[in-house]
């Protein structure tokens, strides 16, 4: 579009530059044809001629096709030039409105793109984040369910600890109580050892009495 504009412009520079020259060829023709008019009107009616004998005469013959014809002429062909460089001038202003119209359409579309393409980026901006910020909220979550099973596996093994230490104090109260059991076994079959000791003294001591009661009476 640009390089058709640019010959548009320089042909319609160049046909009004030619339509200038064909009207100072054409001026250039004129005078010269007015003075040679002139000249051979002044030299009849130097010769007794009258003015208009000479003009009646003259007119068709010479001034027609020394003056009227280059006029016709060459002012045609200028004011043809200028009329096409004009047709010219005026299809360029109107391709180049139409190139503005054009460039701003595309500037539009242009800037349309690129808030579209910027919207698409915040967009992938902020899903980004979003996502960023889900994975870190996934993270503390993780963490926080390995503390708290951490705590809980800290709290079983208090409990089997805890488990632990009251089976080992149940089976030392046991093994007292077994203990004083078997003591209390052992002191009841010494003492009734010692009541049967004592039974078999006071039974000696009847039969030594009996025996000495005996010996007495025979």
């Amino acid at each position: 579009m640009e390089t058709k504009n640019k010959k548009k412009k320089i042909t319609s520079k160049s046909l009004r530059v030619y339509a200038i020259i064909f009207l100072v060829v054409g001026a250039v023709y004129i005078l010269s044809g007015i003075y040679s008019f002139f000249t051979t009107i002044n030299g009849y009616v130097s010769q007794g001629y009258a003015t208009s004998e000479v003009l009646m005469y003259l007119l068709p013959s010479q001034f027609l096709p020394t003056v009227i014809e280059p006029l016709a002429i060459f002012g045609g062909f200028a004011l043809l030039l200028f009329g096409v460089s004009e047709v010219l001038s005026r299809l360029n202003a109107d391709d180049n409105e139409t190139v503005d119209e054009q460039e701003v359409a595309e500037e539009i579309k242009e800037t349309e793109e690129t808030e579209v393409i910027e919207d698409a980026q915040e967009e992938i901006k902020d899903e980004e984040a979003n996502v960023n910020e889900d994975t870190k909220d996934a993270k503390d979550n993780e963490e926080v369910i390995e503390d708290d099973s951490l705590e809980e596996n800290v709290e079983t093994a208090d409990e089997e600890t805890n488990e632990d230490v009251v089976e080992t104090e149940s089976e030392e109260t046991k093994e007292v109580a077994a203990d004083t059991e078997s003591e209390g076994s052992i002191d009841e079959s010494t003492e009734e050892m010692d009541e049967e000791d004592n039974l078999d003294k006071t039974l000696d001591k009847e039969d030594k009495s009996s025996d000495n009661d005996d010996e007495h009476d025979e």
